[in-house]
């Protein structure tokens, strides 16, 4: 099992900005795809996840109603 590194942005309603941290998030990964670390990104405020199964970093609060 590759240990997470866990990237987390501030967040922003600008779906662009989302898009842009999408973007970064995955340039990460294929740069990093060699080494052992599993890369994934969030944001904590400010944007809506894009999971099915969101998390709570993901949601203004933590919280997930």
């Amino acid at each position: 099992m590759k240990p997470p590194l866990l990237l987390i942005g501030h967040g922003t309603h600008d779906e662009t900005g989302v898009a842009e941290f999408g973007r970064f998030v995955h340039r990460l990964r294929c740069r990093l795809d060699g080494l052992p670390a599993e890369v994934s990104g969030g944001f904590i405020t400010n944007a809506r996840p894009r999971s099915a199964t969101p998390s709570p970093l993901s949601w203004p609060g933590g919280t997930t109603t």
